[in-house]
């Protein structure tokens, strides 16, 4: 189950020569489950540090996307395990020495204490648990915390109009929600300033704010920003909001909104929004930080890369920058620039605690690298590099650090292994492990396979990085003497995404299984600049998208690591309609082929998308192609209208609450592979959407994957 829950494992990834010692429990003993809720997509902690936030399906369809943000106080749950637990262990005392047992009873005890995670039925986790977005058909996302009012948070629904996000701000503690900022119909998505101490104020000024009890050290909590989507040319717009307004602008929203919720375009945000700055279609980036006058930004505009700039709020442009920083030699037209790679997108970026300074700047291309511009910190990147359980494989992220920069949450990152935790005071220089976020996998750590970055030449000449994944079964598995293993060529979802280093369980379940696995980052990936994505426009199916999964391909059978008749495509989302469209297009390189709720026809998947998703809608047609209006196009790159090409055994999965691809579609092409006598496994779970979440599905799903593949491959199967 998905249960949001704090972790302690006394397992600790023991790697290197056992060269850290396990963590000692927390005062709460361990692994606790304080969310019962199987729902859960992703969670955060609130700023009281006794409160998680998690979005969750809400009361409707399992699986339909409609997400809401639920609090849970953790800390009144763990405290009422706690209780329990001590009752628990004094009545087994009791009941031991009542029965005169000469055991070792500390010994029972401990075992007691180090029960695996379960859900208690004596805990009434209703009463600390909140739907803060209630209400059929409504969708929330973009919450965003106050430092400085941890009870306060901004959090966007489509409660008004299913198409588009609102803010409100809501109460954690109360679930009280009041509309703070209303979406003029392009928003997709909202921010606010950072909340930064202001300097000193004279002595003179301080008296007067003290008389008026005004608290201006504190930047106001209010919504500040939006990125909005022109859906006339794709162009992506950062807006700024007037600081000295923002009241005024909600006035004038809620009086412009009549009685149906609609908004009279006339009053709406009048002078108290400006267009900051402008991506035209083709360019990348996002708002990183705002702040006082400027605002920190990632740009691909003036170059092939995101780069990370500063932006004056005044004029919109780039200010210039007396250390500028980059991986050549700056010119005259990149002076603003504080840092960029010339063959990746910018990634992690830390300031210090005022975001006055950057401390350093990550960008991964193959491999995540971090450029330091300070040297202090460069040097506890060092320490905690040499107290951590690491090898030169593994990669090491900050995942979180408090207000003062003193304690960082740090995460250790191997492909073969999964990832560990441990806490770093920086002023003492100690690391802390915690917990190992799988300890349970621990005892399998021998047969986990270490990823290889690989280099692959596309038929154009463009370069593809990829991730090969060997198995270590090959002696335990009899493939008819044959020198070479399967292989899974596994596409990753999007498309616009891409693969990284890192441990991947799927990809480890599979190896386990006997297959290496391939993951290749074709053109459209995102994370290599501007170019390389774009030149996945109007690539889909037939096009060189496909392409570069086909040479991927060809290069694994030069290179001898598998052999043809012994290849499966599989993939999920947009890896599925890649699946999907090899065994249409290219179907002498298939042995079979696996479609996790993958479309087949896309003019219907774009007909079907959810509300909510119109903003992106101009967006997703320069980048498909226009299959609403060219239905040669469409059926061209289409596998619904080539299914007589499929040669090899297909296994389709289905969730009925798809909000993406709908049950209809899936059916349609289902229907036609079994009237043509195709061999076709269909998969269909009516309690899921778009992903295969519920924990016994997930076995039942991968049961019947591993079969299918063991089948037509030659892998293990349990």
């Amino acid at each position: 189950m998905a249960h949001a829950a704090i972790s302690t494992s006394a397992d600790y990834a023991k790697r290197n020569g056992d060269k850290r010692k396990s963590p000692s429990s927390s005062s709460f003993g361990g692994d606790k489950i304080i969310c019962p809720d199987n729902r859960i997509h992703h969670f955060f902690w609130a700023q009281d540090s006794k409160t998680i936030l998690y979005f969750a399906n809400g009361t409707s369809q399992p699986g339909n996307e409609m997400f809401h943000l639920w609090s849970v106080n953790a800390i009144a749950i763990l405290e009422q395990i706690e209780k329990l637990e001590q009752m628990e262990k004094m009545q087994q005392i009791q009941r031991d020495e009542d029965d005169n047992d000469e055991g070792d009873d500390s010994k029972r005890i401990d075992s007691l204490s180090s029960f695996s995670p379960s859900v208690r039925r004596d805990i009434d986790y209703e009463k600390h648990i909140r739907d803060l977005t209630p209400g059929i058909d409504v969708k929330a996302q973009n919450a965003i915390v106050n430092p400085n009012k941890p009870e306060e948070i901004f959090v966007g629904t489509n409660k008004r109009n299913q198409a588009l996000f609102d803010m409100y701000r809501c109460n954690i503690y109360t679930g009280e929600l009041t509309l703070d900022t209303v979406n003029p119909g392009d928003v997709i998505s909202w921010g606010v300033q950072i909340q930064e101490q202001e300097k000193e104020p004279k002595q003179e000024d301080a008296v007067k704010r003290a008389k008026l009890n005004v608290n201006t050290n504190v930047s106001p909590f209010e919504i500040r920003w939006a990125v909005a989507k022109n859906q006339t040319d794709g162009s992506t717009v950062i807006r700024l909001r007037n600081s000295s307004s923002g009241q005024s602008c909600r006035s004038s929203m809620k009086s412009a909104t009549s009685a149906s919720g609609v908004i009279n375009d006339d009053e709406r945000l009048s002078g108290c929004w400006k267009d900051l700055y402008s991506y035209p279609y083709g360019e990348i980036g996002k708002v990183v930080a705002l702040l006082g006058e400027t605002c920190w930004i990632t740009s691909s505009c003036g170059r092939d890369t995101t780069a990370l700039v500063k932006i004056d709020l005044q004029t919109g442009e780039e200010v210039e920058q007396t250390t500028s920083k980059s991986t050549s030699t700056a010119t005259d037209t990149m002076r603003s620039t504080v840092f960029f790679s010339e063959q990746s997108d910018i990634g992690d970026i830390l300031f210090d605690e005022n975001y006055c300074r950057v401390l350093m700047v990550s960008y991964n291309y193959a491999r995540k690298e971090i450029h330091f511009f300070d040297k202090e910190l460069e040097g506890h990147f060092k320490e905690i590099v040499r107290q951590g359980p690491v090898t030169v494989c593994d990669e090491v992220r900050i995942v979180s650090y408090s207000r003062d920069r003193k304690v960082w949450l740090i995460s250790y990152e191997p492909s073969d292994a999964p990832n560990s935790y441990g806490l770093y005071r920086t002023e003492e220089g100690i690391m802390e492990p915690l917990f190992c976020s799988q300890s349970r996998l621990l005892q399998y750590l021998k047969s986990f396979s270490q990823m290889e970055v690989v280099s692959i030449i596309a038929r154009d000449g463009l370069k593809l990085i990829g991730y090969l994944t060997r198995s270590k079964m090959k002696e335990k598995l009899d493939y008819d003497n044959q020198p070479k293993m399967p292989l899974i060529l596994l596409v990753h979802g999007g498309p616009w995404e891409r693969d990284s280093y890192g441990f991947v369980p799927i990809v480890q379940w599979l190896a386990n299984r006997g297959y290496n696995v391939l993951q290749v980052n074709f053109r459209g990936s995102t994370g290599f600049g501007k170019t390389f994505l774009h030149r996945g426009d109007r690539e889909w199916g037939v096009g060189k998208m496909q392409h570069d999964l086909t040479d991927a391909v060809m290069w694994c059978l030069n290179e001898k690591i598998s052999e043809k008749d012994k290849i499966c495509i599989f993939g999920a989302s947009y890896g599925g309609y890649a699946a999907l469209s090899g065994l249409c297009f290219t179907p002498e390189l298939y042995k079979c082929g696996v479609n996790i709720a993958g479309p087949n026809n896309i003019k219907t998947l774009l007909s079907s998308i959810p509300e909510y998703w119109k903003p992106l809608r101009k967006t997703m047609l320069l980048r498909i192609g226009d299959v609403n209006t060219d239905s040669g196009f469409n059926e061209k790159i289409s596998p619904f209208f080539h299914t007589e090409n499929i040669v090899a055994p297909v296994l389709i999965v289905q969730g009925a609450n798809d909000p993406r691809v709908s049950q209809v579609e899936t059916e349609k092409i289902v229907s036609r592979l079994k009237d043509e006598g195709k061999e076709v496994d269909y998969i269909f779970y009516e309690d899921e959407g778009h992903n295969i979440l519920k924990p016994l599905n997930r076995m039942d799903l991968f049961d019947r994957i591993e079969k299918f593949l063991a089948q037509h491959l030659g892998g293990r199967y349990e």
